[in-house]
């Protein structure tokens, strides 16, 4: 065990929790260091000699990876999102292709 302080800083959010668990397809090494306790994140400081600049800069250097990395998962889901809509017009397109010369077969048959 090492004599220190421990910090914990709680910071609210609105939004799934869930996301705060998935790796966006853009990522840096270092992920940020906070835990998700319903809907706050919890960010922990720990030293043996805390000063309220060190820990202000730890704070805002986790929040700072926390919007990138929700950034990027946005981008994920813009992008999802756009294929998403992509393919439905493709198979709607495709599936009245087929219900049209389904009709007219079956226009050319007399039926």
């Amino acid at each position: 065990m090492v004599n220190g302080t421990a910090i914990d800083i709680q910071v609210p959010f609105n939004g799934d929790q869930i996301y705060f668990s998935i790796c966006p397809t853009n990522f840096t090494l270092r992920r940020p260091c906070a835990n998700v306790s319903g809907n706050s994140l919890i960010i922990t400081y720990e030293s043996p000699n805390i000063t309220a600049e060190a820990v202000k800069a730890n704070f805002d250097e986790i929040i700072r990876e926390v919007q990138m990395y929700l950034g990027y998962l946005r981008q994920d889901a813009d992008k999802l999102r756009e294929e998403m809509i992509e393919k439905v017009r493709r198979l709607i397109h495709e599936r009245k292709t087929r219900i049209n010369e389904g009709a007219y077969a079956q226009k050319e048959l007399g039926f």
